[in-house]
């Protein structure tokens, strides 16, 4: 009995700073939990099955014999650091082809169809990839320098 008014008697003693410390809590949640859940959701879509299973057939586009012994692409990786929302809508990621990280593409996720059936396409690739995709014959070369 004597613990329990001790308690009472240090929460209306500090009852100014038990009030304090307890919005400053809320604020935290409700100002910390909902980015964490946009990246978890955001994280998953990519990283999850439909995610790779788009990249891994935009990979197999560009290079029909990706991810076999006779494939220019052998592997890929989802560089999850790089995982945000983009502005105008969907999420950007970037990837890394072959363990190679001046192979690189920036992706872009989106939903921006009328059967809500998730979307990714190349926003940007690195000098080298761009080369790569030449060579693969995704892209002509219109320019005679290059």
């Amino acid at each position: 009995m004597n613990n329990k008014s001790g308690m009472k008697k240090f929460i209306h003693t500090h009852r100014v700073a038990v009030i304090i410390v307890s919005i400053i809590a809320i604020l935290i949640g409700v100002i910390m939990v909902p980015p964490m859940i946009d990246q978890a959701y955001m994280h998953s879509v990519v990283t999850g099955d439909e995610g790779n299973q788009l990249i891994t057939n935009m990979l197999k586009e560009t290079d029909p014999h990706a991810f076999t012994k006779d494939g220019t692409i052998t592997s890929y990786r989802i560089l999850t650091d790089t995982i945000k929302h983009n502005p105008m809508g969907g999420i950007m990621v970037s990837i890394e082809l072959n363990n190679d990280p001046d192979l690189n593409a920036g992706l872009a996720f989106e939903r921006n169809n009328s059967e809500q059936k998730l979307t990714v396409r190349i926003t940007d690739l690195s000098t080298k990839m761009y080369r790569l995709y030449k060579r693969l014959g995704v892209y002509e070369d219109n320019e005679s320098n290059e």
